[in-house]
């Protein structure tokens, strides 16, 4: 009676997967190319079948028939999708071709094409092996009938994800192997930097370490842009740490487990500094771009921010230069990181304005109190930096270097600055503007509408569906009696709404100095809307210019609304409220803080926050906690944590600092309130010392006055 193998089909897809029993080391003594015994390993040949399972598992030698003759196969089985296999071919067979095949769930199907090659083991790897670069899809378990004699004795198999190498072209001779592996990537990273790009080439940049296994990377390969992956160990679940050290970004690590079912993990990882621009009145700045170490690496520019990539021996004593549209060049020295795991530096600084206007009188008396506007059009209003000095921000696409500049009892002027610029590399142009009293002015009328600033503050969707809106006069003078005031509201460009505002009108609150007043439209402006629309809405206040005020800028506000939106989707998703509650020293130069979420739910784990501390606009401490870090009790509900900086950090400020407290500096979490994330306190009011009522739960205080001890040199 002839031999044979049939097949019992099942269609068992990959969900299914039991854990691998085969072995039960705490470390893989298989071979290479391979990181798991295979569980049944079954060969068949003209002569008759063999189940060389244990065989292939052991030490011996020459103990696995391979094949020879045209159909002879070799069958290799394990309870999960793998990629590849592993023979230790101890008796090498030349001459023939084989197929590698799969059980599609009806038939066996080509997995690797028929290929020309000996039986022998590879001079690098010590192994003959074999893999294909993806799992198909069709790929079913199926159990294996084994019939051993002529009487017709069967045996089963279990059902397994099976391959079988078919001789297609026969050999010399019978190859004959020891050992027989398979080879899973069992872990796979999706490798980005925070911006989402992906980083590729870095298969060699990720290790692993485990007490449970041995470590060893038994395969790896990047599978498709910035897509690694691996082959370890997995007896059962094991937990791994990873350690990714690419150069330039900060070194992350962190636990994974891994098991016979394909882990995925995704690693943000962080560019080694961040550069934040300000200009004089605190509001970002649009960087254009940035380049930074040594070799003048160009950053990378998203939003307001630029991010850099420094290596480990550009990072110390380095500075980056910034340029920016309307701005004049600025070079900063950044914040050193000592250790490539050290956390992300983030530096602030102030930009120059393009144009600077100094005003005086006719002797050289400043004048604090001038209006300067500058630009093609003399619409861009120039910010008062104090002592006469006025910073503009002109880009540098409007060249002609107009001004005009106005004050209360002078004369109006209009000039040009000597020079312009041409490129955002230029240096920043300052010029002297002098004006002469205006003996002959006699109307007060523009004296007291000059102390008049409308301004748009709020517009809101409210709970009821009712559009409201607050307008504000946040001028010192009160608009005069015979004066009228218009307000329009744009629905999607188009006027909608509009009324005229005098002394004594319902709502006019808002004509009074230091006044405002909220003005309700109802639920109807958005009649002839869907739910779900999303529109804009504009509110122009004294639309008809009939006011001379301080600043006109600020007179419209814009925002885009969801009709349908009742408003509390906030309150609904974001019960998280991070919040600095008290900020003091102790023994004169100790710093203490104290972080809370005072919300109603915790920070999810796989959320980072970032605290920075600043001295006079600088950073000198940073940290990122998560929920798994020390010291992050204050990242659960109702929780607060008490930190003590010691006094490193003070050590050498004068008698007048100013220290800030942020918390969630990246805004990471959407919060109930982002308003209350900072406390700032001068050098008299943190010595007024600590707020007894602040902490919410345990009064233990985390101490880092050893600060070189806890981060390593030289952290501050």
């Amino acid at each position: 009676m002839n031999r044979f193998i049939s097949l019992l089909s099942s269609a068992i897809l990959l969900v299914n997967l039991m854990p691998m029993t085969a072995l039960a080391a705490t470390t893989y003594s298989g071979l290479n190319e391979s990181n798991a015994f295979a569980d049944t390993v079954i060969s068949e040949m003209a002569l008759g079948t063999s189940e060389e399972s244990t065989d292939a598992a052991d030490t011996g030698k020459d103990d696995v028939q391979v094949g020879r003759s045209a159909d002879d196969a070799l069958y290799i089985g394990v309870p999960y999708a793998f990629d590849g296999f592993a023979l230790d071919i101890d008796t090498s067979a030349t001459g023939g071709k084989y197929i590698v095949e799969y059980w599609d769930g009806s038939t066996w199907d080509t997995l690797v094409a028929e290929t020309t090659a000996d039986y022998t083991n590879n001079s690098s790897t010590g192994v003959f092996s074999v893999n294909w670069s993806s799992r198909p899809s069709d790929w079913n378990q199926t159990a294996v009938t084994m019939d051993f004699d002529e009487a017709g004795n069967t045996s089963d198999s279990s059902s397994l994800y099976f391959v079988r190498m078919r001789v297609t072209s026969a050999y010399s001779t019978r190859a004959l192997a020891g050992k027989v592996g398979v080879l899973e990537y069992n872990l796979k990273f999706d490798l980005e930097t925070e911006l989402n790009e992906d980083l590729t080439g870095m298969v060699s940049n990720i290790s692993f370490y485990t007490s449970t296994g041995d470590g060893t990377i038994h395969g790896s390969r990047e599978a498709s842009t910035g897509i690694y992956e691996y082959a370890l160990y997995t007896p059962s679940a094991t937990t791994y740490t990873y350690t990714i050290d690419v150069s330039g970004y900060v070194e992350e690590s962190a636990n994974v487990s891994v098991s016979t079912t394909q882990t995925t993990v995704s690693p943000s990882l962080e560019y080694t500094h961040v550069l934040k621009a300000y200009n004089a009145d605190s509001t970002a700045v649009q960087i254009a771009s940035a380049t930074a170490g040594t070799s003048a690496e160009t950053c990378t520019i998203s939003g307001t921010f630029a991010y850099c990539s420094l290596t480990q021996s550009e990072d110390t004593g380095s500075t980056a230069t910034v340029y920016a549209d309307a701005y004049a060049p600025t070079t900063l020295t950044l914040i050193d990181r000592s250790t490539d795991s050290e956390a992300q530096a983030v530096d602030s600084f102030s930009m120059s304005y393009a144009y600077e206007a100094t005003v005086t009188e006719t002797d050289g008396t400043v004048i604090t109190n001038a209006t300067v506007k500058a630009g093609d059009d003399l619409d861009i209003t120039c910010d008062n930096l104090g002592s006469g000095e006025y910073g503009c921000a002109v880009p540098v696409s409007e060249t002609s270097g107009n001004v005009t500049i106005s004050a209360t009892g002078y004369e109006t002027r209009t000039d040009t600055f000597d020079t312009t610029r041409n490129d955002n590399t230029d240096a920043q142009v300052t010029d002297t503007f002098r004006l002469d009293a205006n003996a002959d002015d006699d109307d007060d009328d523009d004296d007291d509408d000059d102390d008049i600033d409308f301004d748009v503050v709020e517009i809101d969707l409210e709970s009821d569906g009712d559009l409201t809106f607050t307008v504000e006069n946040e001028g010192t003078d009160d608009v005069d009696s015979d004066e009228t005031v218009y307000i329009y509201v744009y629905i999607d460009g188009d006027k909608e709404w509009s009324q005229s505002y005098e002394q004594g009108d319902e709502d006019s609150d808002f004509l009074d100095g230091g006044e405002d007043a909220k003005i309700n439209l109802g639920d109807n402006m958005f009649d002839d809307f869907d739910d779900g629309d999303d529109v804009e809405v504009e509110v122009f206040v004294d639309a008809r210019e009939t006011i001379d005020e301080t600043d006109e800028s600020n007179n419209k506000m814009e925002v885009e609304v969801e009709v349908g939106d009742d408003g509390d989707d906030d309150d609904d998703d974001d019960d998280i409220d991070l919040e600095v509650l008290d900020l003091y020293t102790e023994n004169d130069d100790e710093l203490h803080f104290v972080l809370a979420n005072t919300g109603d739910e915790d920070v999810d784990s796989d959320e980072n926050v970032y605290v920075y501390v600043y001295v006079d606009g600088t950073v000198e401490w940073s940290k990122s906690f998560s929920t798994s870090s020390s010291d992050s009790e204050w990242l659960d509900s109702d929780d607060s944590t008490h930190f003590d900086l010691g006094d490193d950090i003070l050590d050498d400020e004068g008698d007048e600092f100013d220290v800030e407290v942020c918390v969630d500096t990246k805004d990471a979490i959407d919060e109930d309130n982002e308003n209350n994330n900072c406390m700032e306190e001068d050098e008299d009011e943190l010595a007024d010392g600590e707020d007894d009522d602040v902490n919410l739960a345990s009064d233990d205080c985390s101490d880092f006055r050893d600060i070189d001890d806890h981060w390593g040199e030289d952290y501050i």
